[in-house]
Formats: structure tokens, sequence, C-alpha cells
């Protein structure tokens, strides 16, 4: 699976890299798979003229949103810097919310598909060339540039997908093309929680999107929009969602995880074994080819990683930092900011976060 001589990925990178077999969008998730290294390739360190904040990785480039609202690309095979893009809102910075960093313009994580960058910045959604920068299309959304979006944007089968503020509801683009493909609302009645971000868009699985809305968990056709309910134990709705394996794990509020299978959307029975439960959706992160679980165990007062490619005695828990104390959450609350000590919210924002030099994604790849 190593790249082509063109320096373009072979189709085994590309599902490493980009999208997984699934048609699952892994490019913000690091580090990327040794055997999709791109030609070239040495061990570098680098720091970009502005602080990262989210980033994506192909065997073409890296490209990373930064804190004052722009995007910095560079090259991966040696840290060459390719291309920057200016902040939508020059001069402002970013700030600290209840839904956490909101950037300058309101940007959102980078997306990577072949050689197409996707962002979305101040309620516009704009393609541009991997390569240097170059806008190849751009799609106002009518929001203004105040639109806010909730979670990750989503990428499958060609199609980004932003969940946007307001009443809620999924933006869809061609990669390709920049063409509106459908939007759809995710709710029809209960706006103030819309407001905080419950209902969006979640998980991409076998050519369809999966959404939490008002009436329940809905798989929307990728390119169409057609909806399906998805029956999810108890006739409740998922806290979170996470593809793994051919399977669909669900969590359920006050109640264990529940698992569909990915193809048919149905559940799964539940293995005999009592102790065989599901890992939880929420707090699992990927790296190097595998899937970790991380969770905030408060018997213990640590953060406990979890192998969840491994089997038997090599799947058990081990401590890998502690706890914020309440000293923290005090110092974090006197700053005007909510404490990042609050669960498993503070260890999935911390692990997305990207530190202010890239040399930990690119000198492991």
């Amino acid at each position: 699976m190593s790249p082509s001589a063109s320096g373009s990925p072979s189709a085994g990178a590309a599902e490493v890299t980009g999208l997984d077999r699934l048609g699952v969008e892994r490019s913000r998730y690091f580090p990327a798979d040794p055997a999709a290294r791109p030609a070239g390739w040495k061990p570098w360190s680098g720091t970009l003229e502005e602080r990262p904040w989210s980033c994506a990785l192909s065997p073409e480039v890296l490209v990373c949103h930064t804190l004052a609202g722009g995007l910095e690309a560079v090259r991966p095979s040696d840290g060459k810097p390719l291309w920057k893009t200016a902040s939508p809102s020059p001069g402002e910075r970013a700030v600290t919310g209840n839904r956490g960093v909101v950037l300058p313009g309101r940007g959102s994580s980078p997306l990577i598909q072949d050689d197409v960058v996707v962002t979305m910045e101040a309620g516009v959604v704009r393609g541009r060339s991997a390569t240097d920068g170059t806008v190849r299309w751009e799609r106002d959304t009518g929001g203004g540039g105040e639109t806010d979006l909730y979670g990750d944007p989503l990428l499958g089968g060609k199609v980004a997908f932003f969940t946007l503020g307001g009443p809620g509801s999924v933006y869809v683009v061609d990669v390709r093309t920049g063409e509106r493909l459908w939007e759809a609302e995710l709710t029809s009645h209960d706006a103030p929680m819309a407001g905080y971000g419950l209902y969006r868009a979640e998980a991409f699985v076998e050519g369809r999107l999966l959404a939490v809305t008002d009436g329940g968990v809905v798989a929307f056709e990728a390119r169409t929009g057609k909806r399906t309910p998805v029956t999810v134990p108890g006739g409740k709705s998922c806290s979170a969602m996470r593809v793994h394996g051919g399977q669909v794990y669900c969590d359920i509020e006050g109640q264990d995880t529940a698992v569909l299978d990915a193809v048919t959307l149905r559940l799964v029975p539940a293995d005999q074994d009592p102790d065989a439960r599901p890992p939880r959706a929420r707090g699992v992160v990927a790296a190097g080819g595998r899937e970790y679980g991380l969770e905030p165990n408060a018997a213990a007062g640590a953060v406990e990683l979890t192998d969840l490619s491994a089997a038997g005695a090599d799947r058990a828990p081990r401590a890998v930092g502690a706890l914020p104390g309440p000293e923290a959450d005090q110092a974090e609350s006197a700053k005007g900011r909510p404490p990042l000590g609050a669960g498993d919210r503070r260890i999935d924002r911390s692990l997305r976060r990207q530190p202010d030099s890239v040399h930990p994604a690119l000198a492991r790849w």
C-alpha cells in the first residue's frame, strides 16, 4: 500500500489516510498507517506560522485550520510550506464557548478527498486544490458569516456533510463540483436543544449518513437525502455513535451500548456472555490502524486507555494520565471558560486538538 510513482496514493493507501473501506472519513486521526507514507518521506519537524487547531492529512498534503482562522498547508514528506489562506475575519481570535472552541469565521475542520481540500468558513463551503490552495468552487449556505457549525464535518462517497446551527440542519455538497445535493432539517419543534447541538450528523457508513434528529436516529442516502428511520432499543436515540468492523455502536443514556449491523442497520443480538459488553462509542480515537477507548475512572483518579483491537488480557485498560483535580476546574472557571476536566468531553476535545508544532503527526508517520 505504498504511494504510486506519481505521488498519488494507491487505493489501499486512500483507505487508511482518507476513507476506510466503509467510506468513513479518517483523515483527522493521527498517526496515519506507516504503509501510506508519501514518496521521499523522512522524519521531520516544523512549526506553522499560526497555531494549528484541527488538521487533515493525506500523502499529498497536511492542512490545518489555525486558531487565527486561516488555513496552512505543508508537504507531508518533508514539511515544506505549500500554501496558506487568510482568515475570513482578520484580527479576530478564537473564543471558547459552551460548545468548545469557535474559530474566527466559524471555520470547520478540513476534509481531504483525492486532491481537494474542503472547509466551511463564514457560511461558505469551499473546495481548494490540495497542491496550491486555489479555490476550485464555493457554495454559499445562505446563513451568513455567523453560521455556526455543530461537531466536525463528515465525508463519504465523495460527499461532504456539515451540520449547521440555528434550527439544526445538514447541508450536503458534492466534493468534486461543489454542487449542493440536499439539505435537511433535523428538528421540527425542539429548537432550544438544536441550539445546543443535540441534533447533528454523527457518522457515515455504507453510503448513508447517520444523524440524530428530534424523531430519533435517521439514515440519509448520501446523494439523495432519502430518509430511513433507524430503530434503537427502547425507542431511544444515540448520545454518540461510532462505526467499527462492519458495525455501528450506539451509546444509549442509562443503558448498555447497542450494536447495529452497518449494512442493514438492524440490532445485532447481544452476546450471551454477560461480560462481553460492547465498548462505548464516546471517547474512542483511531491511531495507526487501531482504535483505542479513553475513559475517566473516577475511583482511580485516572484516565484509562483500552486497545479495542486487542483480545483477552491485552485488552485490559491501563492508566495513561491523571484526572484534573478541583483546583484545575476552579482555575479554568475563573478564566471565564468551562472547565476542561468534565469527563469524556475534555478527553475527546484534547485528543482532537493539534499542538503548536506539527511534528508529532508526521515524525511517526
